[in-house]
Parts: C-alpha cells; structure tokens; sequence
C-alpha cells in the first residue's frame, strides 16, 4: 500500500495517482497551525468555538469567555512575540468571517479563555455575546466537542 498522510501534504498535492490511501488529518477543517506554516488562509478554516462572553475588563483590555482548555485544548503557538491559544474571528450571520485585527486567546484555564481585545474592539462587546474563536489545533478541539453546529443551525452529533 502507499499511503500519503498530513494535512499539509494533501493540501498541495493535486495528483493522487498511484496513493492508495491519503491520511490528512484535520484538512477538513484547517486550523491556525496549518495556517502558521502557510497550508491555508485563514478564511479557509471551517471550524471556531462559539464561545459565549462571561466577563470584561475594559481597564486590562480583556475579555473572559466560557471556553478553556476543555474546548480549545492547551496547544499554543508562538505569534511574534505572543503565546496564543486561539484567535477571534468576526461573528456574522453565517457564522463567521475576518479575524479582528490583534485580538487572541491569551491564556486557558480548565473552563474559561482570556481574550486579549484591542481597546477600540472591546466597546463592540457585552456580556452574553458569542465570540467565535479559531482554534490553534482544530483535531483536538473537535474531539473534545460532542456535537457540531452547522452555519445553518444544524445539530450534527458525532455518537
């Protein structure tokens, strides 16, 4: 048998002549490490946590959401000079769309998130609101997930 595994291989490759399997892990969903090593855009990643805002810190510019470790896994990648855990992306009517600009999960506790938001992005938010956040390793976030909801509000269940 040959096999082709990773996502990032079968990513870039357009011809499968000759693999008799292909292994490529979260390609069906992408995430921010695919995204870090250049094997997609970030408008390509097909998964985020709805993760609902429990608390703000306009004075730390911080935002603390129900959504830690448990959902997100404790992966992390290195952005500059950041450790981040995940990045925010727009909530839109069909789920979601452009990251806002230097906004992050800065650090996971077992349930809850540290949202670093700019100070001029923080104002768009209140308690109760969902931020949608994109996960650094989506394999280990989805597994750690029941079920899914779908952008047109379906319930997929993975039992």
């Amino acid at each position: 048998i040959t096999s082709l595994g990773d996502t990032p291989s079968c990513s870039v490759s357009e011809d499968f002549s000759g693999i008799d399997e292909i292994r490529p892990g979260n390609f069906v969903f992408y995430d921010l490490t695919q995204n870090q090593i250049g094997a997609n855009s970030a408008a390509q990643i097909a998964v985020a946590m709805a993760s609902p805002i429990v608390a703000i810190h306009n004075e730390r510019s911080e935002i603390v959401v129900y959504c830690g470790g448990v959902h997100l896994s404790k992966d992390r990648l290195i952005d500059g000079s950041k450790t981040i855990f995940g990045k925010i992306a727009k909530k839109t009517k069909k789920g979601w769309g452009d990251l806002v600009a230097n906004a992050y999960v800065k650090s996971l506790s077992q349930e809850h998130g540290i949202i670093s938001m700019p100070k001029d992005e923080i104002v768009n938010y209140s308690i109760g609101d969902v931020l949608m956040i994109l996960p650094v390793h989506s394999c280990m976030a989805a597994n750690l997930m029941e079920s899914y909801m779908t952008i047109e509000g379906h319930c997929i269940s993975k039992f």
